[in-house]
């Protein structure tokens, strides 16, 4: 959480805590996805979004396979992070 909250700090996001040490952003949620879209630049990162993921390995760090070479430039890896949505009931109350 320390870690958190000094990235949300550095990017000058201002928040406030409610009960049990719940924080919530004073403007909107949208602070904190341009914040982890921002470092994401930073880092030289890919995101893509609903990419079907054919293979994930864990060799030394997480490594993930497509089923084309999205987004590559000539010459230069990036790293990448493939997000797909999913709805879950994982930590729901049932």
């Amino acid at each position: 959480p320390e870690d958190f909250l000094a990235l949300v700090t550095k990017h000058n996001i201002p928040f406030h805590e409610k009960t049990l040490g719940q924080l919530f952003c004073d403007r909107s949620a949208r602070d904190i996805v341009s914040m982890l879209k921002e470092e994401c630049r930073q880092a030289d990162v890919q995101i893509f979004l609903n990419a079907q993921v054919q293979e994930v390995r864990h060799i030394a760090g997480f490594h993930q396979e497509f089923p084309q070479n999205l987004g590559a430039e000539s010459g230069k890896r990036k790293r990448s992070i493939g997000l797909r949505l999913v709805e879950s009931d994982r930590g729901r109350n049932r």
